[in-house]
């Protein structure tokens, strides 16, 4: 991870907690944003690969025929 680590002094109010709560909950709602952002691009990137897969199949198979009909004609 790229993320810094700081050490603050532990809160001593009840204003401080809850600022440090809120502070925690709004890293932990990035965090699942970007957990989400991830996910939907790994998604995207399996259709994708299983889009140029299909692809490799048919042009593989394609040359395949060509290549037989060329065997014939020898």
């Amino acid at each position: 991870m790229d993320e810094i680590i700081t050490s603050t002094p532990p809160p001593k109010t009840a204003a401080e907690y809850k600022a440090a709560i809120d502070a925690l909950l709004a890293e932990m709602n990035r965090m699942n944003e970007r957990s989400e952002q991830t996910w939907a691009e790994i998604e995207r990137l399996k259709a994708e690969s299983a889009a140029l897969q299909a692809e490799n199949a048919l042009l593989k198979a394609s040359i395949d025929r060509r290549l037989e009909a060329l065997t014939r004609l020898l």
